[in-house]
């Protein structure tokens, strides 16, 4: 595994895993938030951004988090390996809320420079529609692609399958 893609919804530990997964495989890690916002949330023009990913999944060898779904073309067929984090909306909502409680105003490390936490109504709503709008989108596209793919449902998932990996 080379280049591994890191789907699912806010909350779900997508840059945590990313993190540790770089560690253990010695892979670069990319934040696709780090490289899609500018300072104060501002979002890129579309084409612009497409070139930026393009060029990020050039490379041989990533670990990249992040959902982005106009991107899934660019991304997803690179991966060996695409990883659905597919967790209940209450845990993802928990986890965004003690985010969001415990780091406002603050910069996450996977977050865009100049782009602090912050209580936003519509992202909720996301947060709260993510796995009954979007996930099933996502599980689609997966079989559609045929790429190996990992479905990882809660935090006990995920430590196994970073127990199962070796190098």
């Amino acid at each position: 595994m080379q280049r591994i893609a890191i789907l699912g919804g806010s909350g779900s530990g997508k840059s945590t895993l990313a993190r540790a997964l770089g560690k253990k495989l010695n892979l670069p890690v990319v934040h696709m938030d780090q490289h899609y916002f500018s300072a104060g949330w501002v979002e890129p023009d579309h084409a612009h951004w497409r070139e930026k990913v393009a060029a990020m999944c050039a490379e041989d060898r990533w670990v990249m988090d992040g959902n982005y779904s106009k991107t899934f073309d660019l991304r997803l067929p690179r991966a060996d390996l695409i990883i659905f984090l597919d967790f209940p909306t209450w845990l993802c909502t928990w986890r965004v809320f003690k985010r969001t409680t415990f780091g406002f105003g603050k910069v996450r490390p996977d977050s865009a420079v100049g782009c602090p936490e912050r209580f936003d109504p519509q992202f909720l709503l996301y947060v709260l529609n993510y796995r009954r709008q979007r996930a099933p989108k996502i599980r689609e596209k997966l079989i559609e692609l045929g790429t190996s793919t990992r479905i990882l449902s809660s935090p006990n998932d995920i430590n196994e399958f970073l127990e199962e990996l070796t190098i």
